[in-house]
């Protein structure tokens, strides 16, 4: 079992940390997730780091977080995302979120064929970094994503709407992207009708970073083949 360094990413205060029940405790255990060498306790339903100063979240391994999703610990009603190897909670799409969805389905549809395309799919995105985003445009593989997750050399594009999720894409997710490679990240506002559109990654920045709204026309700098006014995607 791998653990995740605690320095791997600062976690913001508001991210919700996800509460297991003592099933779901005992089943890690009895299924290797949690062994021998993991000096933990389940207290008021979050796995903690025993011995340590102040209440510490354990941090999974990619590995650790993908086998609690193929063994049933983690579900379909289970919003969570793996940020710096802890599990948090994810707000649930409110109705404009949802029907920003429904458009870039159909925006994006002239792609289907030569690209795969996937709405809230997961992505591995590096250790102990796994999430959901909102759109991903993703390089055809033979095995068609059947045997395992997307991984970011497997990105062309991922698209992030926001409502008050804007600080948490632009401070806790831009950099784990950027760091990895994601080569074109857009954040979608949904409340500025805008795309943040991020380019060119460098570090854990990126260099280019443009901002369009209304009749402007964007385009995937993968797929140039297709153009859209921006205004088309909020309507």
């Amino acid at each position: 079992m791998v653990t995740v360094p605690q320095t791997s990413i600062d976690l913001p205060e508001y991210l919700r940390l996800h509460r297991f029940s003592t099933a779901d405790y005992l089943q890690m255990i009895e299924k290797g997730v949690l062994g021998p060498h993991d000096k933990v306790e389940l207290i008021h339903g979050l796995i903690v780091e025993k011995n340590e100063p102040d209440i510490s979240p354990h941090r999974f391994s990619t590995a650790d977080y993908v086998e609690m999703i193929e063994k049933g610990i983690l579900g379909p009603d289970d919003h969570v995302e793996l940020i710096g190897g802890v599990i948090v909670e994810m707000s649930p799409a409110g109705i404009p979120h949802n029907g920003f969805l429904m458009t870039m389905v159909e925006l994006l549809a002239p792609l289907v064929g030569k690209y795969k395309i996937a709405i809230q799919g997961t992505l591995n995105v590096s250790e102990g970094q796994v999430y959901d985003p909102d759109v991903m445009l993703l390089r055809r593989r033979a095995d068609g994503y059947k045997s395992n997750l997307p991984e970011s050399p497997d990105v062309l594009l991922i698209i992030e709407a926001a409502e008050s999720s804007l600080p948490h894409d632009q401070k806790v997710k831009l950099p784990v992207y950027a760091a990895a490679g994601i080569p074109e990240y857009w954040i979608a506002d949904l409340e500025r009708e805008a795309f943040i559109i991020h380019r060119d990654p460098e570090g854990a920045n990126y260099r280019t970073i443009q901002i369009r709204q209304g009749d402007d026309v964007v385009s995937p700098s993968a797929a140039p083949e297709l153009s859209f006014a921006v205004r088309q995607a909020f309507e």
